[in-house]
């Protein structure tokens, strides 16, 4: 009940906001414009050096573009698609809970402190148009093949194709294939070899099948550089530790049950496994979090395993309160460290409610707002804008002119000159340029300085609105 009030008040705005003319971060137009490009049978992977790239795997953007076919906007399709992928996630957390041995209770702890922990750890993700979700949701669903399965040859094989379909998805997503490649090498040398095998042969099929469709810039692409900073990935950690402290206490419960009980579990080991992916999606966690542009999702994977083990954490530290000659006691031993597991979340959760409400009351406002500038996009830009706030040009029906993002990653790695911001914005197609704020300035934080001059000097605003600034091309 507790977290039931944790997770309502954490995703009934960006619920009820889902099918809003309102753009909700940098990632939603960008996804919405690849996924209108892989319909269209474009160039879903350009030339390293463009004004636009693509670092994605593609498989969301035809999952994205199909369903924005039917529901008329890839945006709207791509939030639903990530809520029902975050219903999903739950979902498998809880199957693979109960098929390895625990109880209904436990099961549903251990898929609600997940759900309860993401809605304070990113609720930017929640019902928006990125892939994260739909790869975590695929990927965990590999899993419970595997362990369904038994580690049998066919489900092995099965988890690989999934798990490998996860990455198309979504290629950050390495902790749980990483975890179980190693759990097979502790467990099953003949599991292993099956497992290698599968995925080394689906790998390469994928890849080969998508160098073919999809062009040569399509590895170049994938692995295009960004700036790296220490300092945001130790920020990020201790964050992520912080939120997950509980857990790992947990954790050690269940250390100390393994070392009192001295015998092999009967669901397989699965405490083990939980523990590896702890440490391996804490690792990886930490090291792609100094990554620009990467943020809470880099330890989403963290937070699954965390999940994973707090509810066998529960359940052992169930098993090692002695009974006495009460039998309730030990469930009100587990239950009770769920409630303080809980309490920190839903008062994170109640704090934020007056926030949401706010929120919800200027919804209409504020899509009236965005549909405003959507009208100037549309009238001025002409189909040839360049918006930071990819949505407004995307919903303008504006084409993909500039990807600040990954150009502004470009220019600041040195790849190309600064001086080539000249070539891009002042392109003769381009009409109108809109730019986000950055600490009440309109300058975009995303391009290097002097991209933002040379932007200043050749276009005069014309109109500012909370999700940006407006400027329209100077004559001459």
């Amino acid at each position: 009940m507790v977290m039931a009030i944790a997770v309502a008040a954490g995703v009934m705005e960006p619920a009820l906001a889902m099918f809003h003319t309102i753009p909700y971060g940098y990632n939603e137009g960008w996804n919405a414009y690849w996924a209108d490009v892989a319909l269209r049978g474009g160039s879903l992977y350009p030339a390293p050096d463009s004004s636009i790239a693509n670092n994605y795997p593609p498989l969301s953007f035809f999952v994205v573009g199909a369903a924005g076919r039917l529901l008329g906007d890839n945006i709207f399709a791509g939030r639903l698609i990530a809520l029902l992928s975050l219903l999903v996630v739950a979902a498998d957390i809880y199957l693979w809970l109960r098929i390895t041995g625990s109880t209904r209770g436990i099961a549903l702890a251990g898929a609600a402190l997940f759900t309860a922990a993401f809605v304070a750890w990113a609720p930017d993700y929640i019902a928006a148009d990125d892939p994260q979700l739909l790869a975590h949701a695929i990927m965990l669903t590999g899993l419970l093949v595997l362990w369904r399965g038994q580690f049998s040859h066919a489900a092995i094989i099965g988890a690989s194709v999934l798990m490998l379909l996860a990455g198309f998805t979504k290629h950050l997503l390495i902790p749980l294939p990483l975890a179980t490649t190693l759990w097979l090498a502790l467990r099953s040398r003949r599991g292993l070899w099956t497992w290698i095998m599968a995925s080394s042969v689906t790998a390469l099929l994928f890849c080969a099948a998508a160098s073919v469709a999809f062009g040569p810039f399509f590895s170049a692409d994938l692995l295009f550089g960004r700036e790296y900073s220490v300092r945001h990935a130790i920020r990020m950690t201790r964050e992520a530790i912080t939120l997950c402290l509980p857990a790992l206490i947990l954790t050690a419960v269940i250390v100390a049950h393994a070392w009192r009980s001295r015998k092999t579990e009967q669901s397989g080991g699965r405490a083990g496994f939980a523990m590896l992916y702890l440490a391996v999606a804490g690792m990886i966690g930490a090291l792609a979090s100094g990554g620009a542009g990467v943020g809470a999702n880099a330890f989403f994977d963290f937070l699954l395993a965390s999940s994973i083990c707090s509810a066998l954490g529960l359940e052992a530290l169930q098993s090692m309160v002695p009974r006495w000659r009460l039998a309730w006691q030990p469930r009100v031993a587990a239950f009770g460290a769920l409630g303080l597991l809980a309490l920190p979340l839903t008062i994170h959760a109640l704090e934020q409610i007056p926030t949401e409400i706010e929120d919800l009351r200027r919804l209409d406002a504020r899509e009236a707002e965005a549909l405003q500038d959507i009208h100037f996009i549309r009238e001025i830009g002409q189909d040839h804008a360049a918006c930071e706030t990819l949505s407004l040009c995307y919903w303008a029906q504006s084409s993909f002119e500039v990807d600040f993002f990954n150009y502004g990653e470009i220019l600041k790695r040195k790849v190309l000159p600064e001086s080539s911001c000249e070539a891009v914005f002042l392109a003769p197609r381009i009409r109108l340029v809109q730019i986000e704020k950055f600490k009440g300035q309109p300058v975009s934080f995303r391009l290097p300085m002097a991209c933002n001059d040379l932007i200043h000097r050749h276009y005069k605003p014309i109109r500012d609105s909370e999700f940006g600034v407006l400027l329209v091309r100077e004559r001459g």
